[in-house]
């Protein structure tokens, strides 16, 4: 019988993130997102002991009603990776296995070049500051370079100003910030370029500093994509990956490589299944090749 009166989110911060030398910033803060969720529901910081495939499996049923089968899935494999991790410390009771939810195979989805010029139009009207920037500079180059380069957001973000040579016209993501654990060079346009211009400073680490919190980011970008014009999620946090499929699904119309190195992906099946959105690279198909009906 496990007795421990430590809680999942004490048990995350001071024994999991501790052992894991190569837990990335993007997974600790996916871990902390699942437990934070988890807690919510509990109405209660949940402890280790109270850990049951039961206790789980209600939180993700629940949790299910309002979120899609991957969302909740992300959950169920944040918790049951710190459950384990416990169990095998003595500290959490034995984990059985908690059911995932059948994902439904959906079509990507990008914005194409002209939602995308539309976005950048209004981003240009924005009034205000983020932080000591204009915000039209602070969003219109983000949604730029993000069209450019096709990289994260998240790890956009985290582009330091070192790491950027405009005269070189590159700039390098590191592999801190990086799904792949590489680092990656983007090489930039003249328009990602210019767009860099307008917020760039030698004496600042990073190109774009947030002085709010995460979620506030996700919350102010989904407000301009809605005043835009565009479709926005419930939450916003899918519109900049929108317009990385954007990027992937135009270099895919005309090379399914290039888009797998632009999107940093080993697999072409990956780069098909999740990325590229076919109305904008159409490949041949029967319609291209069957004779017409006499009618």
């Amino acid at each position: 019988m496990v007795s421990s009166s430590i809680t999942l989110r004490e048990f995350l911060h001071a024994d999991y993130a501790v052992r894991r030398l190569g837990l990335s910033q993007s997974s600790l803060e996916q871990l902390e997102t699942a437990v934070r969720r988890f807690d919510d529901w509990a109405k209660h910081p949940v402890r280790l002991a109270e850990l049951s495939t039961l206790f789980v499996t209600r939180f993700l049923r629940d949790y299910s009603k309002q979120h899609a089968a991957a969302t909740v899935n992300s959950k169920r494999r944040a918790i049951m990776s710190l459950w384990r991790a416990a169990h095998s410390l003595g500290m959490a009771p034995q984990p059985d296995e908690v059911p995932t939810i059948k994902e439904p195979r959906r079509l990507p989805v990008a914005w194409t070049v002209e939602q995308i010029n539309q976005l950048v139009a209004h981003c240009r009207t924005l009034p205000g500051y983020v932080g000591n920037l204009p915000r039209c500079d602070y969003w219109m180059s983000l949604v730029i370079v993000t069209y450019w380069t096709g990289c994260r957001i998240t790890a956009l973000r985290s582009t330091t100003t070192v790491d950027c040579d405009l005269s070189a016209r590159y700039l390098i993501v590191r592999a801190d910030h990086m799904k792949t654990n590489s680092d990656q060079m983007y090489r930039l346009s003249e328009q990602a370029v210019a767009a860099i211009r307008l917020v760039h400073s030698p004496n600042r680490q990073l190109l774009w500093p947030w002085p709010h919190c995460r979620r506030y980011f996700w919350a102010s970008f989904r407000r301009i994509v809605e005043q835009s014009g565009l479709v926005s999620d419930t939450r916003g946090m899918d519109l900049f990956h929108k317009i990385r499929r954007t990027t992937i699904s135009y270099a895919a119309r005309d090379d399914i490589h290039l888009a797998m190195r632009q999107a940093g992906h080993a697999s072409e099946q990956t780069t098909r299944r999740h990325y590229i959105d076919e109305r904008i690279a159409w490949g041949r198909s029967a319609a291209d090749v069957l004779p017409s009906l006499d009618i």
